[in-house]
């Protein structure tokens, strides 16, 4: 028999399971799973899990992104849904090492809120610890998620970090509940920097965030691109910083979020300082998106060798994107996807290939070759305004009246310079 270390890293070599916004509401229908326009029910959830494990039974690492409880779930579920979660995916895949990300919904107290240190917190680590700290991986999560839902675990490839962060707490929309950390923007900021700064000699960090940066393409094309809404603050210049800096030895950035599946560069214009990132599809299909995971396989080196996305269309799995099939990509990285990006602007076959992978195969697509361009910009423009230069007239659309979308601007611009008067207060 293997030593025990061995074996780890022979398990690591197989599919890595990534899933992302599940949005469970345990009190939904159990007779049918649910579809378009409503969040995660009984048995979607257990038809989703029977699909990742058909896909991939024995993962030796799922990541998951965020967003577990469904919206508007109310608060006095919130505890006992997430720990429900933790015993449907622990008796899906028992001897998986799992990193778990908080989402903006994955609160007690309120969309885009938190409250570090509180009950909520600490009930979500005791549930989740036997999972994250499997094999030893993590034996500080439970103190540090408790703590501000950030927490560093040792992946099983040598040399390979998960940095867990919850960067809810940059978002534009965040509030904090009541909080024993005097600022807990400040303090996530402080943590991460730290984090990044001190890893190991020869260690790289993969890191794990619920929010990605860069523009929100749905909601600026909802607006008419009135506005060009970013995911994140003010704070999202210096995340940028911290990714783009050799010294913190970044190699990956998970997200999800959007609930679509994407992929951007960090620092498109420096290829030395770029970063790949990965946005992970979304379980629910509140937003017309058909259900979708991500596989993952890495290599002993910890680069990825191939992407998959699998999604439920109509109710069936399917293989809607395969990085070495669908875009010849023979390893995912930050210039493997520049030269995708390159190809995508001019090849109508590959920007097909993209609008089934974004949104599973839904129909109707969202990406659309009269709007394509809107959405492959911000695959290398994370700014505002190289977004907009990209962009140009793609950006219109979305279903409300010009009216409707200058005044959503007018609110969106009175709440972003509330936001930045309350990070100068501080």
């Amino acid at each position: 028999m293997l030593p025990h270390a061995l074996l780890v890293a022979a398990l690591a070599l197989g599919p890595w399971l990534v899933v992302s916004d599940v949005h469970y509401n345990p009190l939904g229908s159990t007779t049918a799973a649910a579809t378009a326009g409503s969040d995660t029910n009984p048995a979607l959830l257990a038809r989703s899990l029977d699909a990742m494990r058909r896909i991939d039974p024995d993962p030796p690492v799922v990541l998951v992104m965020g967003d577990l409880l469904a919206h508007h779930l109310t608060s006095a579920l919130a505890a006992s849904t997430m720990a429900e979660l933790a015993r449907r995916f622990d008796r899906a895949f028992p001897r998986a090492q799992f990193v778990l990300v908080l989402g903006n919904n994955d609160s007690a107290c309120g969309d885009y809120r938190s409250a570090p240190n509180g009950a909520f917190l600490r009930a979500v680590a005791g549930a989740w610890a036997p999972l994250v700290d499997r094999n030893g991986a993590a034996p500080a999560f439970a103190r540090d998620f408790a703590r501000r839902g950030a927490y560093v675990a040792r992946l099983p490839i040598r040399g390979l970090r998960a940095v867990v962060t919850d960067d809810v707490v940059w978002s534009w929309r965040y509030r904090a509940c009541e909080s024993s950390l005097a600022d807990p923007v400040s303090d996530q900021y402080a943590w991460l920097a730290k984090t990044l700064r001190s890893t190991p000699r020869g260690d790289r960090n993969w890191l794990l965030l619920h929010i990605p940066p860069g523009v929100d393409v749905f909601s600026t094309r909802l607006i008419h691109g009135v506005v060009i809404v970013p995911f994140l603050g003010l704070g999202q210049r210096t995340l940028l910083g911290l990714i783009d800096d050799p010294a913190d030895r970044v190699a990956l950035v998970v997200a999800g979020h959007t609930h679509r599946f994407a992929f951007r560069s960090s620092a498109a214009a420096d290829p030395a300082r770029d970063v790949a990132m990965l946005l992970a599809p979304a379980i629910s299909p509140i937003y017309g998106n058909d259900p979708a995971f991500l596989t993952i396989r890495v290599r002993a080196d910890g680069t990825i060798a191939d992407l998959r996305a699998a999604a439920l269309v109509r109710g069936r799995s399917a293989t809607v994107f395969d990085s070495q099939a669908s875009f010849g990509m023979q390893s995912v990285n930050a210039e493997t996807i520049r030269k995708v990006t390159q190809r995508l602007e001019r090849d109508p076959a590959l920007q097909a290939r993209f609008a089934r992978a974004y949104d599973g195969a839904a129909r109707p697509p969202e990406v659309t070759p009269q709007n394509f361009r809107a959405f492959w910009c911000a695959t290398a423009n994370l700014d505002a305004g190289s977004y907009r230069r990209c962009a140009g007239t793609s950006i219109g659309g979305g279903r409300y009246p010009r009216i409707l979308a200058g005044i959503a601007a007018v609110l969106l611009a009175i709440g972003a310079a509330l936001y930045a008067r309350r990070v100068s207060a501080r």
